[in-house]
């Protein structure tokens, strides 16, 4: 796997020096998107038999109708029978949909573990003379840390202190520390900053008041997924 990191860093790392470093983490998301769900939609186009998807959706939606007058009609015999019926159409659908998912998934753990490892990197600490040490490593950011196993709070070297949940600026990036996890014993620590794509002017549930790669991803994501799913009309 570390020699797949090595490939797709040599790959992406200019697209990631373009403008700040900011700049780059969020391009670069934008271009594995895309690639992502154009080949996702030529995966499901060429891979699943689109007449027959088609066909079964739309035998799918009509029971769906049906099944709904039937429950006005209150005719439970009848909806029973569309419900089973739409149910065989759906395990249809999902077998003629294995092969190409089984794909994306492969895809999902080649590229996306990679895509963690840069932009929400877990730093183990080391226990050097009572006190841990680490060390964040972004693109050519190398920045010492050491924590207080008392306090939780983390000395970033020549940018200040941070604790759990807390951000901190580092030249053009900015961090929010994800989590701090001690070990059993005691001995060891793992923490996780992840990059800040996106400062929002309000908190929100789960994202807090940033976005980080995936929300950034999953956002952008929507409608690229539809407009090549349009263009190349995948069922």
């Amino acid at each position: 796997m570390s020699f797949l990191y090595v490939i797709l860093g040599n790959i992406f790392l200019p697209i990631m020096q373009i403008g700040n470093r900011t700049t780059g983490a969020l391009l670069t998301i934008l271009i594995i998107n895309v690639l992502w769900s154009l080949l996702l939609a030529l995966v499901y186009k060429f891979l699943m038999d689109q007449k027959k998807s088609k066909e079964l959706k739309g035998n799918i939606k009509e029971l769906r109708k049906k099944v709904d007058v039937a429950k006005k009609e209150n005719n439970v015999k009848k909806m029973n029978e569309y419900m089973k019926k739409s149910m065989e159409y759906n395990n249809k659908l999902l077998r003629m949909s294995l092969k190409p998912m089984v794909i994306s998934m492969i895809l999902v753990f080649l590229i996306f573990p990679w895509v963690r490892t840069t932009f929400n990197p877990e730093i183990p600490f080391e226990q050097i003379n009572g006190t841990f040490v680490g060390e964040l490593n972004y693109m050519d950011l190398n920045v010492p840390l050491s924590l207080n196993q008392t306090t939780g709070i983390i000395n970033v070297s020549g940018y200040g202190v941070v604790g759990n949940r807390g951000y901190i600026q580092i030249e053009d990036t900015q961090w929010q520390i994800k989590s701090i996890a001690f070990s059993k014993d005691g001995n060891s620590v793992k923490v996780r900053p992840s990059l800040v794509f996106i400062n929002l002017p309000f908190s929100l549930p789960f994202v807090e008041r940033s976005i980080e790669w995936f929300g950034y991803y999953f956002i952008i994501g929507i409608p690229f997924t539809y407009l090549f799913r349009k263009l190349l009309k995948v069922a």
